[in-house]
């Protein structure tokens, strides 16, 4: 079966961990990719595949597993709950005449689906690229492993396109389960902000660069995971040095807090109440670099919100960070092993040169106008799912 291209006015069916009207839904991702979709002018319509009962069942089962085995099984991936996923899936793209599908990191309600319409499938990794490294995917029962291996195996093989942020993940995907590279295409995350900063911006953090001064941010909801312990060690050095360094921190903090003058935890911030939203900004506006240095990312869309403001990022190379943020163009990206004193020793060097620190403000933000934007990656996908289209690539597409 050939199919038309997708164009403006066609209606996207959407599949998401949840409602992708609710911009808490999965970090605002599906929200924001709702919001593109319907400033291009698409209708967007959301593909219900939850069954509350089955998956709140299989949690409580899955909790109390894991509390007597040290073992967990995943209750997303288990057969009945995506085959009844399946099942409202076809129902709804009947019901709403549905043109495509967009599955947003929903492999599994894509196990048992069977569909004439275009799917295109997204996730920010492969199911190899999270076992064993975030801490939800370890100490697998061996049936879930095979199974989430069989159900990202599938959903690849199901969708006329799948899409994902980074190297890393397209990479996995095409050696471990088999991808047609053909079918494949890499477009980064967009950042998750309802108005981006002027461009103004950039002259301004250009102009705020003073030596032997920095002002560190770190941005994140797991304080372990995502480095927080190495960031407040490359602080402390810095002050140590004498350095005038501050560390503020918008998520979660250390388990024992650090009572330090260098050192500020704001919390969560909730952006829908005025006083945290001026927070908010406020210390994007007064930040010289973005700190994340996480042990576990697999692309990390906060730092396209790092470019959208002009702001250097310091990462490590993990995962698909080095996608999110570029080497010597858009930020620092740092061996995984890098310590403390090795993130210290780059701040140090990248702030006693103001030249070098321009040049990454101004490709920060380039880098952000040019692909890290929604629209961006709405754009990309429909060019990229009109091409398969084109080459008559539903004709191929396997449905075992």
């Amino acid at each position: 079966m050939r199919f038309r291209a997708i164009a403006a006015g066609a209606t996207i069916g959407i599949v998401a961990p949840g409602d992708p009207r609710e911009v808490r839904t999965w970090s605002g991702v599906p929200f924001f990719i709702v919001r593109a979709l319907e400033a291009a002018g698409y209708r967007a319509v959301w593909l219900p595949a939850e069954n509350r009962s089955v998956t709140g069942g299989l949690r409580k089962l899955n909790d109390w597993v894991h509390e007597r085995s040290g073992r967990r099984f995943l209750p997303k991936y288990f057969a009945l709950r995506n085959a009844l996923a399946a099942q409202s899936i076809r129902a709804g793209i009947a019901r709403h005449k549905v043109d495509a599908v967009l599955s947003i990191t929903s492999d599994q309600c894509l196990r048992y689906l069977r569909t004439d319409v275009p799917v295109i499938h997204t996730s920010d990794t492969t199911f190899a690229g999270m076992v064993d490294y975030y801490p939800d995917f370890t100490d697998l029962l061996p049936f879930a492993e095979r199974a989430g291996h069989d159900i990202c195996r599938r959903a690849i093989r199901t969708a006329t396109l799948t899409v994902y942020p980074s190297d890393w993940a397209r990479d996995l995907a095409v050696s471990l389960y088999g991808a047609d590279p053909n079918r494949v295409r890499v477009i980064p995350y967009g950042a998750n902000l309802f108005e981006p900063p002027s461009t103004d911006c950039v002259a301004a953090r250009q102009a705020a660069w003073r030596e032997g001064h920095v002002r560190l941010l770190f941005v994140g909801g797991d304080w372990d995971r995502k480095g927080g312990p190495i960031a407040a060690a490359a602080a402390e050095r810095l002050v140590a040095e004498g350095i005038d360094c501050r560390l503020d921190v918008i998520g979660a903090g250390p388990a024992e807090p650090i009572e330090a003058p260098w050192f500020t935890c704001h919390g969560f911030l909730n952006k829908s109440r005025p006083d945290h939203r001026a927070l908010y900004d406020r210390l994007w506006a007064e930040a010289s670099l973005f700190l994340l240095p996480s042990r576990g990312e697999t692309f990390g869309a906060v730092y396209c919100e790092a470019a959208a403001n002009a702001l250097p990022a310091i990462a490590a190379d993990t995962g698909g960070v080095s996608s999110a943020v570029i080497d010597g163009r858009t930020g620092l990206v740092l061996p995984l092993d890098a310590d403390g004193a090795a993130f210290a020793t780059a701040i140090r060097s990248l702030m006693q040169d103001e030249a070098r620190y321009g040049r990454l403000v101004s490709g920060a933000r380039e880098r952000f106008d040019q692909c890290l934007t929604w629209d961006h990656w709405v754009a990309s996908v429909i060019e990229g799912l009109n091409e398969v289209l084109s080459r008559g690539g539903e004709k191929t597409r396997r449905r075992k």
